[in-house]
Order: C-alpha cells, then structure tokens, then sequence
C-alpha cells in the first residue's frame, strides 16, 4: 500500500476538513461574481428610490440567495466534558435549485479573534443523535429547515461571532453572540461519565457489561485502532488511490445496544473526526451481532447506512478473532470525483500477530514503531494521532493490498 508524498488538491482539502476549517473548497458552482455584484448595486440603488430604508433585522444572515434567521444558543457540555454551544437557525432557500445550508456558504464561528472547533454535542443523555448532523441535507427552493451549529468555547464571557461567505464573490455577513445572555441546557453526560460503555479492559468487562445481549454489546463497544484505504479513485481523487493512513475509532453503546461511532486518522482527532454516525447492535451470524449504521458523515458527505452495516462474522478478515471491516463509497459533495474506501479495525491494545504472520501487508502502518511501544506500555488510544513517520518523506513501494 503506497503512502502518498505529495497531496493532490482534493486530499489537500480532505486534509484541512480534519482540522475542522469550514470553508470547502469546491467550483461547480455557476454563479457569476460579476452578476452577484451588479445585483447588489441594483438592490441599493431600488432601495434608495424608496425613501427611507427599513432596518435590518440583525439576526438575518443574507449571503446571496440564502438565509440564516438567528432563533437562539444553548450551552451545553460536549462530549469530552467541555462547555461548547449550539447555534440555531432558521436556513431558508431562495434560490432555483435544491441547496442546503452545509454547501450554500462558508461559516466559522471565532471568540476573542480565535477560530472554534467543531465539537459533537449529543441530543440529549438518552439519545446517541448528534445536533447539527442534517446540516447538508438539501431542501427544495423556498423551503426553511432548522440548522444547528456546535462548536467548543474558549471560555464563558467573551462573545462568540459567526462569520459567514458567499462561495463565489464578496459577499458576506456576521452576528455576535452574547454570551451573558445564553443559557445553559442539559446535554448528553460526557464520555468520561459513560466509563462501563467504553470500558476495554478485559478485567472490567465482565462486571460492567450491560444485562441482555452483553456479549455482542461488549464486543463492539470501545476503542478500536487499525487503517483505512481509497481505491477505485476518479477525477480530483485519482492520484490518491492506493494512499492510506492508520484510523482510530471509538464505539460507544448503551445497554439497549443503540450508540454512535466516531473515526479519526492521522490528519482528524476525535474532536473534529473522519466520520460520524449513529448505530445499534444487531443479531449477525454469531453471538458477536453486527452493527446497523444509522445517520451520519464520512468527510463531508452523509454515509449511506447499508454501507456501515457490519457482521465481523461475515466479511475477508473474519478469518482472524476481533477485526472488522467496513467497505463504503464517498462522492464528493464538491463533484470533483468519487472514490471507494475500505476500514479494518481491531480492538485497541490487541496485538496484531496473527495478521503479521499471514499477511503482514495488512497491517497498520504505524503498528510495529509505535503501535507495539505504545501498548506495551500501557498507554491510552490518543484522540489526536502524535506518532512519528518511520520513513520520514520515504516513499514505500509496497503493495496496494496482500490480497485480491
């Protein structure tokens, strides 16, 4: 499998999605810059034939054919414990084609000159939903959707100012929040606080595991480490088929076997992840179940649930104890292309062996230089990757795959 040197523009912008930075880079787009100029100029130039202009309303976001009415924040606790806030607005589009409010303008949310991350705030502690995940979905022209933004703060007193930018031209927008004015609402009790569902210790398990269906719970609950890969790249992707990277995940389940998954790799942290989705454990083919993937993203596109439908029992690498495989298609939202991708995990802090053994050449990356340290001496799953490139810039000409 080959490690990529050299980033070709869409990995360039797969790379700045991780760091969680809101303005996509993408031009199908046919909006002249010219027109959305001159439809400016018209619209002072009628307003002012009308005598006095009527004040603005400063909550209504207008940039081109889109709007963002401000309804209100809440302030809640995101998933790592930490104060974070939901925005909520009403997007309404007024343009001629099916939009959403993800792809119709750049946004980022800044306190104290200082851009936020994003950070994943559950609908409420019963529920593995996350607030905001339908922000792409498309609605027809004329229609209005809630839309949530949830980002973590810096602290509790520095107003928060959103920021938002047409695609195409200069056209933009702002509002400031105040925060003294915003009021704390429950969320979803953080994930330090859901210990005996993320509990991976084999001491631990036993006692902790949920009542009904807790083998198949205890076997996909926790954090998992391993890779995952593109192929079958097109268009902006092509030059990245073959590249891939070592990913993290944890899967978080509850006793009624309902939960989420979160991914990240290298270039994501557990903060501003990969992919994102809900799920539940099913009945599969063994007493391990399956999972069934609900809603959620992998970049920057919604997954499609069959795709995220696993049974260990049922796929290449059953043949060894532990490991999953899941195998999707991403079409960019952007149209630069598509490409088909592949994710092998296996529970954190179990050694890898048998693969080596069988077909080293499916074996993460950094499994031997920093994996093996790292476990043998105890140390956590990191929610941001720290690890070293053994090659240093390198190139590898190892295969693409140890099997076909």
């Amino acid at each position: 499998m080959n490690r990529q040197t050299q980033n070709t523009p869409a990995e360039e912008r797969f790379i700045v999605s991780g760091k969680r930075e809101k303005k996509r880079r993408f031009h199908h787009f046919h909006r002249l810059a010219l027109l959305l100029s001159l439809m400016i100029i018209l619209s002072g130039l009628f307003t002012g034939c009308g005598g006095k202009k009527e004040p603005e309303d400063p909550n209504l976001i207008t940039v081109g054919k889109h709007e963002a009415l401000y309804t209100g924040s809440r302030i809640m606790t995101d998933s790592d414990g930490n104060d974070a806030i939901a925005i909520y607005y009403q997007y309404t589009n007024n343009s001629k084609e099916a939009a959403s409010f993800e792809w119709s303008m750049f946004y980022s949310v800044f306190q104290n000159g200082e851009e936020l991350e994003y950070a994943p705030l559950f609908v409420s502690e019963d529920s593995y939903d996350i607030l905001g995940e339908d922000n792409s979905l498309d609605i027809d022209p004329g229609r209005t959707k809630e839309v949530i933004l949830t980002y973590a703060l810096n602290d509790l007193t520095t107003p928060v100012e959103v920021r938002f930018e047409a695609l195409i031209g200069d056209e933009k927008d702002s509002h400031t929040i105040d925060l003294s004015t915003v009021e704390r609402a429950e969320s979803a009790a953080p994930v330090s606080d859901r210990a005996e569902l993320l509990d991976t210790d084999s001491d631990d398990t036993e006692s902790e595991a949920p009542s009904g269906g807790d083998t198949a719970v205890s076997f996909w609950r926790g954090d998992w480490y391993g890779w995952w890969i593109i192929r079958d790249a097109e268009d902006a992707w092509e030059d990245a088929s073959g590249s891939w990277w070592d990913a993290f995940a944890r899967i978080d389940v509850g006793p009624d076997g309902s939960g989420a998954l979160v991914l990240w790799d290298e270039n994501h942290t557990k903060a501003s992840p990969l992919a994102m989705l809900t799920l539940n454990v099913t009945e599969g083919f063994s007493e391990n179940g399956a999972i069934a993937g609900g809603s959620g993203y992998f970049i920057d596109a919604p997954i499609n649930p069959e795709e995220w439908t696993v049974d260990a029992a049922e796929c290449y690498f059953s043949k060894w104890d532990h490991i999953i495989d899941i195998e999707g298609h991403y079409d960019d939202p952007a149209g630069d292309g598509s490409f088909d991708y592949e994710i092998v995990l296996r529970p954190w802090g179990m050694r890898w062996d048998d693969v080596m053994e069988d077909e080293p050449n499916n074996l993460p990356y950094y499994y031997e230089d920093w994996y093996l340290p790292l476990i043998e001496d105890g140390g956590e799953m990191p929610e941001v990757f720290d690890g070293e490139d053994p090659m240093d810039g390198a190139s590898s000409d190892a295969s693409a795959s140890g099997r076909e």
